[in-house]
């Protein structure tokens, strides 16, 4: 990034994260321009963090564009976390386990430290950060 992106050090993951935002409310919650909101929108968007919308942006994946992994992990925490137990119940200790790279998998592949030993095929860095 070029320039210095004001919506973003305002915290655009946590702003967009309800949904979809709209340039104008924006604008009037941070007093920055909408042409500020719109160059700040292509540099996060640039960056795999948002996807620009006709009249907003949001975080949601949509068809060609599936937001940086960092903010799918802070998405659907307690569904994630279900799908996990669930899959944790099914893995015994000395089983070989591979495990596909995600933001759910991510939250199996740090849970499966309680399941050691085991073997972990992995091609997910959160997972590898983990153990």
């Amino acid at each position: 990034m070029a320039g210095v992106c004001s919506f973003h050090h305002v915290d655009a993951p946590s702003t967009v994260a309800i949904g979809e935002v709209e340039p104008d409310a924006l604008a009037d919650r941070f007093a920055m321009s909408k042409m500020t909101i719109h160059r700040d929108f292509d540099e996060l968007e640039s960056a795999g963090l948002l996807r620009k919308t006709r009249g907003g942006a949001t975080i949601q994946s949509g068809t060609g564009f599936e937001i940086d992994f960092r903010l799918r992990e802070r998405q659907g925490g307690d569904a994630k976390a279900a799908m996990a137990r669930a899959a944790l119940e099914m893995i015994e200790p000395g089983m070989t386990v591979m495990i596909k790279d995600g933001s759910m998998a991510a939250v199996l592949g740090r849970d499966c430290i309680a399941k050691r030993p085991l073997i972990l095929i992995t091609n997910n860095g959160a997972v590898i950060d983990a153990l």
